[in-house]
C-alpha cells in the first residue's frame, strides 16, 4: 500500500464523501486497488461509504422527463429510451426532486382497464410492496372494479 500511509483518515472520509473522487479513483491516484483499500478502511475502523454517483455523462432536464412520463411509459421504459440503468434514473429523480405522485382515479381507471396490481407496480416503477402500502394510504386495499 504505497500512499495509504501518507494520507490519514480525516482526508480520506473527505475526498470520499465530498464527492471529489470515487473510491475506484482514489485506489488509483494511490496506486493500490479497490479492494486493498477496502481492507485499509476495515484495518482503521472506517465503514465504506458507498455513494452511488449518477453516471456524469447523464443529463437531463426535468422537462424531458414529464415528457416521457406524459407518454405513459413505465420506469423502466423511460430508462431504457434514455439508455440508462432504472437505478440510475430513480438516483436522478431523488436528485432532482420528482416524485411520481398517482392519484386513487388513475390506480381505478387503470385496474377497470384489466391491468393487475403488479402489472400497475411495473408500471408505475415500484415493488408490489410500495403498490400495497400506497393502496393502504388511500383505502384502496381490496378495491374490485
Amino acid at each position: 500500500m504505497p500512499l495509504l500511509v501518507e494520507i490519514n483518515r480525516a482526508e480520506y472520509e473527505k475526498l470520499i464523501k465530498s464527492g471529489e473522487l470515487s473510491r475506484d479513483e482514489l485506489a488509483t491516484k494511490l496506486y493500490t486497488s479497490r479492494q486493498s483499500l477496502g481492507r485499509w478502511e476495515r484495518s482503521n475502523g472506517i465503514k465504506p461509504y458507498r455513494k452511488r454517483a449518477i453516471r456524469e455523462s447523464f443529463t437531463m432536464d426535468v422537462e424531458t422527463y414529464l415528457e416521457l412520463s406524459e407518454e405513459g411509459l413505465t420506469h423502466e421504459e423511460k430508462a431504457k429510451r434514455l439508455y440508462i440503468s432504472p437505478a440510475t434514473l430513480s438516483r436522478w429523480k431523488k436528485k432532482n426532486g420528482i416524485t411520481d405522485y398517482r392519484s386513487p382515479e388513475e390506480y381505478k381507471a387503470l385496474r377497470n382497464q384489466g391491468y393487475r396490481d403488479y402489472q400497475i407496480a411495473q408500471r408505475w416503477g415500484i415493488t408490489k410492496n410500495g403498490l400495497y402500502r400506497w393502496k393502504r394510504a388511500y383505502n384502496l386495499v381490496g378495491y374490485q372494479p
